[in-house]
């Protein structure tokens, strides 16, 4: 009888496996040959210990942390058979010492019913590494780490993970608490996806990087220059390595918020950002009253405004009022209007706010039919040719854009036919955001609302949006997201928010230019 064995190339890190505080890696060759790489604490290697022989017989290999409480780091592997065994390290590798114990069984089989085996470190706050584990229909399983060498009891905590994703753990890379994970695509995308601290991570996460299928193998949660912080090792096919030191922080595009306001929205009031109303270079927001009245509110940038002024009435005859930008071309920002019956309005702007002028001057029909959204977004430029556009939700949850043309009169209604952006289940959003350019990519970008308080992030991509990735939890706590644009003049796209007691909040955005790591530095081969 011919047993099973693997032959492949192994790379993990176990952390210190030596006992002088420096992250180490290990290998496992095709022979079967076990060797420590032991780490120099700056990202880079010393020579090779050869450590065992014999691990042909394991097809994966877990870097685990102190898995049986003894202050040492300890090692899992997976047998062929599907049996899983731990290796409790012994603190000190010399001619005399591997470096770990005998091996011990801790799970008798079925651990093969996985493709992937990770440690995550300590994923659900019980100060005791864990294990995470996928199935082949992408649910995910935490075994709560007990912290004497045994698994613990399964659960369920994450579904829908792709089996083409490559995921590991990459600690706390976000610098927030709880531990993380990291997804690679095998179009060399990667993700992080971010730790709640009760051992559930965000399930797609956002982009922290691209190009990242030249490597074979990428490692995390370890800090390999000891300076406090996750760093990943990238690991080319020639098994050159490449080393990104951690930040600490990993940008979702915004910072800490600041309050802008205090109770400054009235009770029930429907609230829409405009573009700059009374031409004096600031974005200006509107409100419009349970009584139909319309109030105009002076930006003051750093998303605070002046005392409301009254603009209009009548104004509760429309089901949506939204910011048009210069939807006519003639250098004055509009308003757009959509009545229940689906009538489609322009209100053109005047430049100019006083006692004797509204802001507006008398509305023009420029559609029909639109009731068959159920919520309109203007003032936008989705497809970079400078000119406003349309963003629609139909009610069947597909996500419609109309091309802003710039011409209204003389059979020109202002936009092109419309285009399907998005064909299915943007009804399941509470908000729908442009955004501006937010990662700096040089297109605009939508920022959505999940029902539960997660803000997800659309890329804009040649004015489609093809993934969602969250970038924050808990937003359910704010009534409206407000795409006022940069309100701090540092040239980036904020978010500001308003409160259901009227007060508004603003997030400075940064750009998403912090990715959680430094510039890679080569610093050895295998």
């Amino acid at each position: 009888m011919v047993v099973p064995v693997d032959k492949s190339l192994k790379v993990f890190s176990p952390g210190d496996f030596n006992g002088d505080g420096r992250a180490d890696m290990v290998t496992r060759r095709t022979d079967g040959t076990l060797w420590l790489h032991p780490g120099f604490g700056n990202g880079s290697f010393g020579a090779a210990v050869k450590i065992g022989s014999g691990f042909e017989v394991y097809n994966q290999f877990i870097g685990i942390g102190d898995y049986d409480g003894d202050r040492r780091n300890d090692f899992l592997a997976r047998n062929v058979d599907g049996s899983l065994w731990r290796y409790s390290g012994t603190g000190t590798i010399s001619s005399t010492n591997e470096g770990y114990r005998m091996a011990v069984k801790i799970g008798d089989g079925g651990w093969d019913g996985f493709n992937t085996i990770i440690g995550a470190g300590d994923a659900d706050g019980n100060g005791r590494p864990d294990l995470l584990a996928r199935k082949p229909d992408g649910s995910l399983w935490l075994y709560s780490g007990p912290g004497d060498g045994t698994h613990g009891y399964a659960r369920q905590v994450g579904s829908g993970s792709s089996n083409s994703l490559e995921l590991s753990a990459v600690g706390d890379f976000n610098g927030d608490g709880p531990v993380d994970l990291m997804s690679r695509s095998p179009q060399g995308e990667l993700r992080l996806m971010v730790g709640n601290g009760s051992g559930a991570f965000t399930p797609t996460g956002f982009t922290i990087g691209s190009g990242w299928n030249i490597y074979s193998t990428v490692i995390g949660n370890r800090d390999f220059n000891t300076d406090g912080r996750a760093d990943l090792m990238a690991i080319q096919p020639d098994q050159t390595l490449r080393f990104y030191a951690g930040t600490g922080t990993a940008s979702e595009g915004y910072l800490r918020p600041t309050q802008t306001t205090t109770s400054f929205w009235p009770a029930n009031s429907t609230t829409t950002a405009t573009a700059d109303l009374n031409s004096d270079g600031r974005r200006d927001v509107l409100t419009r009253r349970p009584d139909g009245t319309l109030w105009f509110h002076p930006g003051q940038g750093q998303a605070s405004f002046t005392a409301a002024r009254r603009i209009g009435s009548g104004w509760n005859i429309y089901q949506d009022i939204t910011a048009a930008s210069d939807f006519n071309a003639d250098g004055r920002n509009d308003i757009l209007a959509r009545t229940p019956n689906g009538d489609l309005y322009l209100y053109p702007g005047t430049g100019t706010i006083s006692a004797t002028n509204e802001g507006y001057s008398a509305p023009r029909k420029i559609g029909t039919g639109w009731n068959v959204f159920t919520d309109i977004t203007g003032g936008t430029d989705l497809t970079g040719d400078g000119k406003p556009d349309i963003l629609a939700r139909h009610q069947d949850g597909s996500l419609w854009r109309y091309d802003g043309t710039g011409r209204i009169g003389t059979g020109n209604e202002g936009y092109q036919p419309g285009t399907i952006i998005g064909l299915s289940g943007w009804d399941a959003f509470t908000d729908i955001t442009p955004i501006g350019d937010y990662d700096r990519n040089g297109t605009t970008d939508l920022l959505v609302r999940n029902s539960n308080g997660d803000l997800g992030l659309y890329r804009g991509n040649n004015s489609t949006f093809p993934t969602q990735e969250i970038v924050g939890t808990g937003w359910n706590v704010y009534t409206k997201l407000l795409p006022l644009g940069d309100q701090n003049a540092d040239t980036l796209s904020d978010i500001t928010t308003t409160t259901p007691t009227g007060t508004t909040w603003l997030y400075p955005g940064d750009g998403m230019t912090n990715e959680g790591y430094n510039h890679a530095l080569t610093t050895g081969r295998l």
